[in-house]
């Protein structure tokens, strides 16, 4: 600090430690709790930050959580056109707290109308059936997203192209992807481009392709994405239509239904086995 004379600039560094996810409100009572002034004043102004100054970047590492803690009003509201027309009855993977995240930080380039957001998450968004909705919201926000793919999904049992062993970045079965978000200042027409690049094999591998690489230098192709899925990876739909001349499980069948279902399953197996 000495060095940079930021003790010369007589105002505290911006740093604020917050609840992203919260409304400002909900932390207005913190002095009611019993919490120092310091900490209540902390909590203030990191409110008026998010209430009133214009954010024009979000980067993080979100947390990765289906049983999320964050279960306030405000981001729930949020996240809500992400779940629009879709009629799936299990929609729990819409409540990720990585998913959040991302719509917090939409929500704000959104409101600003130019900013990036780049962010290293859970990579199911980026092809799960249930994540469309979100995937056409996003390109209707954003002028470019490009999505560099590290795999690494042990759950999936990947494999590397040339059938090696495929390395998480991380300690955790689920694959993850980094994601850059841009939108540019001018009005948005029409839906946004996306660009797509992967990585495989060990993780250190991966950790010197990503230190020797920035966005200039990835090959990023570019995805034909269309509706109703719109996904953000490659896909084959050659034989579409094809598949399209057959018929459905339920046209095969009669009668069908979910099998047997205790739902009691503590009492009956849990404690028996």
């Amino acid at each position: 600090f000495k060095q940079t004379g930021f003790w010369k600039f007589h105002r505290r560094l911006g740093i604020y430690l917050t609840n992203s996810l919260e409304k400002s409100e909900a932390q207005q009572n913190l002095l009611s709790f019993g919490f120092a002034e310091s900490i209540a004043e902390e909590a203030r102004e990191a409110d008026k930050i998010k209430s009133e100054t214009p954010i024009m970047v979000v980067i993080g590492n979100p947390p990765y959580s289906i049983s999320s803690s964050n279960k306030g009003k405000w981001i729930k509201d949020l996240v809500e056109v992400y779940k629009k027309g879709l009629k799936e009855q299990n929609m729990n993977a819409l409540s990720d707290d990585y998913i959040k995240f991302i719509r917090f930080s939409e929500h704000f380039i959104e409101k600003n109308k130019s900013g990036i957001v780049g962010m290293i998450t859970n990579n199911s968004f980026i092809d799960g059936i249930t994540h469309r909705q979100m995937r056409k919201h996003l390109l209707e926000t954003f002028n470019e997203i490009y999505i560099l793919d590290l795999h690494g999904n042990s759950k999936k049992k990947e494999k590397a192209p040339d059938g090696g062993k495929d390395e998480n970045v991380f300690n955790i079965m689920q694959g993850v992807s980094i994601s850059i978000f841009l939108r540019r200042a001018e009005d948005k027409k029409g839906l946004g481009k996306v660009y797509h690049a992967e990585l495989y094999g060990k993780r250190e591998d991966k950790f010197k392709a990503l230190n020797e690489s920035d966005i200039q230098t990835v090959k990023w192709n570019k995805i034909d994405y269309s509706e109703p899925y719109y996904f953000f990876v490659p896909k084959d739909f050659r034989l579409e239509e094809e598949y399209k001349v057959g018929f459905g499980v339920n046209e095969l069948f009669v009668n069908f239904g979910s099998g047997i279902k205790f739902r009691k399953d503590n009492l009956l197996i849990k404690k028996h086995f």
